[in-house]
């Protein structure tokens, strides 16, 4: 860039003293896409906090439970504020799926389960900003055993039943994450 340059703001109109040709295109980073989508990686096999997710467990499981208009909320409640108001508030309610996960093998953050969410207007910004330090974490139901893999002994999941939610946290605990 030259240094007398004309400078151009993200969603800012064209100076009139700017050359603009077809042979550009407008160039604006951010997590959140134009149509208010951000794609996601929910979680990946491995360990988590709750346990050991397979591959298998994530694709055969994965797609049936986290499926378009599952709810993403701003943190998972504490214990205490999921007994008093186990359906959430709606001041927390950040984004929502708008498509079914799938599992990519090949996914631009690796292996995992992967959907598309609708981000809500007061967190746009928020997520723009905070994308590169935050995380995506699953809330459900499954079943478990104790077993070992990848050499931990641990709860190894079985099977995922419930989607209750994918939230945004500081600290995921499986690989979830909003892929830039």
């Amino acid at each position: 860039v030259k240094k007398d340059a004309p400078t151009v703001e993200a969603g800012a109109g064209i100076g009139a003293d700017a050359e603009i040709s077809d042979e550009f295109i407008p160039l604006c980073e951010k997590a959140v896409r134009r149509d208010g989508t951000v794609p996601i990686k929910l979680i990946q096999p491995g360990w988590g906090t709750s346990g050991y997710y397979s591959k298998d467990v994530l694709q055969n499981d994965g797609p049936k439970v986290f499926t378009k208009g599952l709810k993403m909320f701003w943190d998972h409640p504490t214990p205490t504020e999921e007994a008093a108001r186990p359906e959430r508030s709606l001041r927390d309610l950040a984004a929502e799926l708008v498509s079914d996960a799938k599992f990519d093998e090949k996914g631009a953050a690796g292996p995992g389960l992967y959907a598309d969410a609708k981000v809500f207007s007061p967190f746009k910004e928020t997520i723009n900003e905070l994308a590169p330090h935050i995380g995506v974490s699953i809330r459900g139901l499954g079943k478990a055993k104790t077993g070992t893999a990848e050499g931990r002994t641990g709860p190894l999941i079985e099977k995922i039943a419930i989607a209750k939610s994918a939230d945004f946290l500081t600290s995921p605990g499986a690989g979830g994450e909003i892929v830039q």
